[in-house]
């Protein structure tokens, strides 16, 4: 109880100041902000014209995530203390998270007829004009968002984001390709960048990108989008390389289908029974069974996709799998038969034949 009562006396004590706000700081759950707020709110009816508890209020409010309306507390500090930055980002972040996008666009005129036109509002505007459907004044802004903001990653990475929800491409890709030349290594180039330009084919531009980046050894997700983007530039062992400390399924998986596209039936068996061995998930199985297949040898392959539609008869991959290589199997033992029904004919040379 006392530690409670500590932590909502340093969030009530720091935030006076939001660069300030220690509580930033320090990893606490949702009841601590509730208490806060509970006694923040109680300060208020005793004071309700002091402009500092009110500033508290719309800080923990939003560290909850706006529960309670904040117009009130927004007018009020306005009126009596103006419109500084810091609570005109609580109020866009305010009006955004209840989509009251119509107040977004009131707040950015009348922030920009104190201080002029800014770039930082294009932000606000594209998000408020999305919200409300203007779909073509969003996308003009947001270009201008983005010729403006080329050194700037988080708003270049916003900018890619928002076009590709605009499915947009070809500008998302634009976007994409200067965050990358404003921070080669910001995230987004990795996790997002690099997998656009792989589902596009754009495995040149790709590869010229992962040249730039420095993947860290512990992300897993990275080194495969790597791998995957090598292999694709026809760099068969660079791929394999880049996978090899890492012992997951997936990369397993990964790895027996490279080699199975390339014909190393023995590596790609071999990779798939290491995923068998984990998880013995159908999929894996079911690959092993067309690699046996592949190889001529049917009665493995056969065995292999009845056992997965045994296990899960919903399985028609399994079904369809085992119907054909089973009908394969009956044609190559017919041929068998019908070829023991053939007579052998006995046929003397003609100089035996003389003599007898």
């Amino acid at each position: 109880m006392i530690y409670r009562v500590l932590i909502c006396f340093l969030i009530l004590a720091g935030c006076a100041d939001h660069q300030k706000y220690p509580i930033t700081e320090v990893s606490v759950g949702p009841d601590y902000y509730l208490t806060a707020l509970r006694s923040i709110n109680s300060e208020i009816r005793d004071k309700p014209r002091d402009v500092l508890l009110r500033k508290k209020r719309l800080f923990i409010n939003q560290k909850l995530r706006w529960p309670e309306e904040a117009d009130a507390d927004l007018d009020f500090i306005i009126s009596n203390a103006g419109l500084d930055q810091e609570i005109y980002s609580y109020g866009q972040d305010y009006f955004r998270t209840h989509h009251l996008y119509e107040k977004m666009l009131d707040y950015v005129g009348f922030w920009e007829e104190l201080n002029g036109f800014s770039g930082d509002n294009l932000q606000w505007r594209v998000i408020a004009l999305s919200g409300l459907g203007r779909e073509r004044e969003a996308q003009n802004h947001l270009w201008d968002l983005v010729q403006v903001s080329k050194g700037d990653p988080e708003k270049l990475t916003f900018a890619a984001r928002t076009y590709l929800g605009m499915e947009d491409t070809t500008r998302a890709l634009y976007a994409f390709s200067n965050l990358s030349r404003a921070d080669s290594n910001h995230p987004s180039v990795l996790h997002d960048y690099v997998p656009l330009l792989l589902e596009h084919s754009q495995f040149e531009e790709a590869g010229r990108v992962l040249e730039r980046l420095q993947i860290n050894d512990d992300d897993p997700e990275g080194q495969m989008l790597a791998a995957k983007t090598f292999y694709e530039l026809g760099k068969s062992e660079q791929a394999h390389s880049r996978l090899r400390a890492l012992k997951s399924s997936e990369v397993y998986y990964r790895r027996a289908m490279w080699y199975k596209l390339d014909n190393q039936w023995d590596s790609a068996t071999h990779y798939l029974d290491l995923v068998i061995q984990k998880d013995s998930s159908s999929r894996a199985l079911l690959a092993k069974a067309e690699i046996y297949e592949n190889q001529g040898y049917l009665n493995q392959s056969y065995a292999i996709s009845s056992l997965v539609f045994e296990k899960d008869s919903t399985n028609s991959i399994a079904e369809e799998m085992a119907r054909n290589v089973g009908r394969k199997i009956a044609y190559l033992r017919s041929l068998r038969e019908r070829e023991k029904r053939i007579p052998i004919l006995d046929i003397s040379s003609k100089k035996e034949t003389e003599n007898e």
